[in-house]
């Protein structure tokens, strides 16, 4: 009685245990400096490892998802990561730095119930998803200006995996 003061009634994120692997493929991915970045729920995970006994693991954590991350992919070299979600409405594909995890870019792929894959192209420029529409439309999208660069219904099956040609043909196969 008497303590006037307001209580802090913030929570702090200390750990995340776990990683989402019921509704992804391949998104527990290393980036440049060695921290290893994947999806657990909403959140997108960086661990950055103990590289010595005396340092402690360390994790960070995107935040700007509403709903759970079904899709993550990270462009090594330019340390730059993107994922995308399931839901109802306008999904988002965030585009974020994995050092600061600060968004880069946030793209609408539209009404598309989610996206089950996605990839960068091998020169960081564009990324490519699969949304889980009816169509289970393939778009590639020009992620620092948000342009959707194409567009091609991808079949009657959901897609599991995106990548690009390794060659240097500009042909989206």
């Amino acid at each position: 009685l008497g303590d006037e003061s307001v209580p802090n009634n913030e929570l702090a994120l200390d750990w995340v245990y776990g990683y989402n692997a019921r509704q992804t493929r391949g998104t527990v991915k290393y980036d440049a400096e060695g921290r290893i970045i994947y999806p657990a729920a909403t959140l997108g995970v960086v661990l950055n490892k103990a590289k010595s006994s005396e340092q402690k693991e360390k994790q960070t954590y995107f935040m700007g998802h509403t709903d759970e991350i079904t899709a993550l992919d990270v462009h090594v070299a330019t340390g730059v990561a993107a994922s995308a979600n399931k839901g109802c409405g306008s999904i988002m594909l965030y585009v974020w730095d994995t050092a600061t995890q600060k968004t880069l870019n946030r793209i609408d792929c539209g009404a598309v119930n989610g996206i089950s894959a996605l990839s960068f192209a091998p020169s960081g420029k564009h990324v490519i998803v699969a949304c889980q529409d009816e169509q289970h439309t393939i778009k590639l999208f020009n992620w620092r200006t948000g342009t959707l660069c194409a567009s091609v219904a991808g079949g009657a099956k959901k897609v599991l995996n995106l990548t690009f040609s390794a060659s240097k043909s500009s042909t989206l196969r």
